[in-house]
């Protein structure tokens, strides 16, 4: 086995932070841990490694580096670590168990990998897909996901609210097309058909009534694309992406129009 001088040297040459600890976890050997954070190896001894993590997570750290000495399993958390400068990054650590030649637990061997761009990246696009979101619920727009193969829809919560479904329900086209007014359902299935036949174009804009379970009428503007795979007499729809927008005042806003120009019409007739 490699001493402690040796793992050191190997830890301290290496871009990653690489460390070794203790089956009581209470002794570390982390060169690298140490030159990032600015403290002296003798400060990470005896739990001073966790004064480098954030406060908001030592407690999981601790959790989980507790667990891994009381059953002799494997370490792993993500946690931020303060750095010399006083800022904090993101790191990911996991450590591994070694065992000497009886099988007896001896300590842990892990590497702890900077992942702040990672995690900056991850957050900013949980950001963009929330105020994606808003923009999206605030415009009275849901969006549709239709597994053709399967028959399954993915639905967003403004979907599922403009047909009168409740959240969650586990929904197929079927469904969808249930809740389309009766008089609009042959319309319906027509658009789809041709959208998604072999020599379609795969898009789909219609405008239909849709029924909810209290007789209440809404209606929509939906407008998306099939897509295909396969070419010539293999091709084949598998999948429709689309959106679809409350469109009921627009329309009733427009009956209004057409009933007030045909009063006109009748007004100056008489």
């Amino acid at each position: 086995m490699m001493t402690d001088e040796q793992f050191r040297r190997f830890a301290a040459g290496l871009s990653h932070v690489i460390w070794r600890l203790s089956s009581d976890g209470k002794r570390l050997i982390a060169p690298r841990w140490a030159e990032i954070t600015g403290k002296k190896e003798h400060e990470l001894q005896n739990d001073g490694w966790l004064e480098t993590i954030h406060a908001e997570d030592r407690g999981k750290v601790h959790a989980a580096m507790r667990d891994a000495v009381v059953y002799g399993s494997h370490f792993q958390s993500d946690y931020r670590v303060r750095l010399r400068d006083g800022s904090y990054h993101w790191f990911h650590g996991r450590g591994e168990p070694v065992r000497g030649y009886r099988n007896e637990l001896t300590g842990w061997i892990g590497v702890s990998s900077n992942i702040d761009d990672q995690r900056r990246a991850e957050t900013a696009l949980l950001e963009r897909e929330a105020y994606l979101r808003m923009v999206i619920d605030a415009a009275r727009v849901g969006t549709i996901d239709h597994d053709v193969v399967t028959g399954q829809v993915q639905a967003s919560p403004m979907t599922l609210r403009l047909i009168g479904l409740p959240l969650g329900t586990n929904l197929t086209f079927d469904m969808v097309k249930q809740r389309v007014h009766p008089d609009d359902r042959a319309a319906f299935g027509t658009a789809a058909e041709r959208a998604m036949a072999p020599d379609g174009n795969g898009e789909v804009e219609m405008v239909f009534r849709s029924q909810r379970p209290d007789g209440s009428i809404v209606w929509i503007n939906a407008h998306g694309t099939y897509v295909f795979e396969g070419e010539g007499d293999t091709r084949r729809a598998v999948r429709f992406v689309g959106v679809a927008a409350d469109v009921t005042g627009h329309m009733r806003g427009h009956a209004l129009e057409c009933r007030r120009r045909a009063n006109l019409w009748l007004s100056r007739r008489g």
